[in-house]
């Protein structure tokens, strides 16, 4: 991984520069804004002007996670993202676990691995993607949240004056993309699980309503209606009639 700064006339520099405009390209786009992509890039530092060296992104996630956090509650609270009402260790929920996901997949880019290919599953964004289903969130603002998951570290590594190399905006990129991903994916299947079960019970009572009322002789339609319930309800049951009729 390079480590000269952008002030530096290098290639090292170039590349630097490169990442970093295309991150402003997509946070301008992400937040509605006109992109500018030749403004000077943001969170640089040169480390021959006596200053200590800037933090890398891992570093970043690592020193301002609890800031990161912070500003994000805030931004989803301030977008309207969120079911009204919510306490805000509901709204962090799994979050600070996600950005350890991406430390740690910032920390094995800088040691000898067999592919530098990021992760293609995520626990974390998935147990995300059903407890935000499990509160009310839409689809929408579940992909939304990792549009300002992404804003508000770049705007924390803007204010640390932070470093990007290629590999940690590849990591970045991929990692939010998978979180996106498994979110989105989780929160479907446990939307269309309960569906499903919503479905089969409407079903249910839709025929045991029309078992009820399709014949007059109550033996016939007790029978039938055993043979209904206790699929779905029990192993067996044992039914006892009482009175004059039953005796008959």
């Amino acid at each position: 991984v390079a480590t000269c700064h952008i002030g530096e006339r290098s290639p090292c520099g170039a590349r630097r520069e490169a990442a970093w405009s295309v991150l402003r390209v997509a946070d301008s786009e992400l937040k509605g804004e006109p992109a500018q992509p030749d403004a000077p890039p943001i969170g640089m530092a040169d480390s021959t002007d006596g200053h200590l060296p800037a933090l890398g992104l891992a570093e970043l996630l690592r020193a301002r996670r609890d800031q990161i956090v912070s500003r994000f509650v805030a931004e989803g609270l301030r977008k309207d993202l969120s079911p009204p009402g919510l306490a805000r260790s509901v709204l962090v929920d799994h979050i600070p676990k996600f950005l350890d996901e991406i430390v740690a997949e910032l920390t094995l880019v800088n040691q000898v691995r067999v592919s530098h290919d990021v992760i293609d599953t995520s626990e974390t964004a998935r147990q995300h993607g059903e407890q935000r289903w499990s509160i009310g969130y839409d689809l929408e603002a579940l992909i939304r949240e990792y549009g300002v998951l992404r804003h508000c570290i770049l705007e924390t590594g803007k204010e640390a004056g932070a470093v990007l190399t290629i590999d940690e905006f590849h990591v970045l990129s991929k990692c939010l993309s998978v979180g996106v991903a498994e979110a989105a994916a989780e929160y479907g299947r446990y939307r269309d699980e309960q569906l499903n079960t919503q479905r089969a019970n409407v079903e249910f009572l839709a025929e045991a309503g029309q078992l009820l009322a399709s014949s007059l002789d109550y033996r016939s339609t007790l029978r039938r209606l055993i043979a209904l319930v206790i699929p779905r309800l029990a192993d067996w049951c044992a039914l006892r009639l009482e009175g004059h009729d039953a005796r008959a």
